[in-house]
């Protein structure tokens, strides 16, 4: 019986035996890559906002929307960031007012900015 070696300038190593190592370092290197280029959903966004809105202690009123918006956030330094902006709004009538926004880091649910409306004139651009 004649075993098969890979042989480098240390030592050799048995064939199956070096494949089994590839196998298990494309397994390892494939989880890294994947775990660094995933994104949260819309579903899991909306889920996130709600609870960060319950931790504030803000309640959402009894007939509302939601909407959650990808965008991309482009900061000063020129860095782009996957942005969620989760959007409640108070259904009146045929229209709707804008309640609060969420604004969450699309890659890992992060939150980065709330924005309350109860009591603010200041709206949202495009809002009605």
């Amino acid at each position: 019986m004649t075993r098969e070696y890979v042989s480098s300038t240390l030592h050799a190593v048995p064939i199956k035996q070096f494949q089994l190592i590839m196998k298990v370092m494309a397994i390892a290197f494939t989880a890294l890559l994947s775990s660094c280029c995933t994104y949260i959903t819309k579903q899991d966004a909306v889920q996130i906002a709600k609870a960060e809105i319950n931790r504030r202690s803000i309640r959402l009123p009894q007939q509302y929307t939601v909407d959650a918006e990808r965008d991309t956030f482009i900061g000063e330094s020129g860095l782009e960031i996957p942005v969620y902006v989760v959007s409640f709004n108070i259904v009146r009538g045929r229209g709707q007012i804008p309640f609060c926004d969420v604004e969450l880091d699309a890659r890992n649910g992060g939150v980065r900015s709330v924005g309350d409306f109860r009591k603010s004139r200041v709206f949202r651009v495009g809002a009605y």
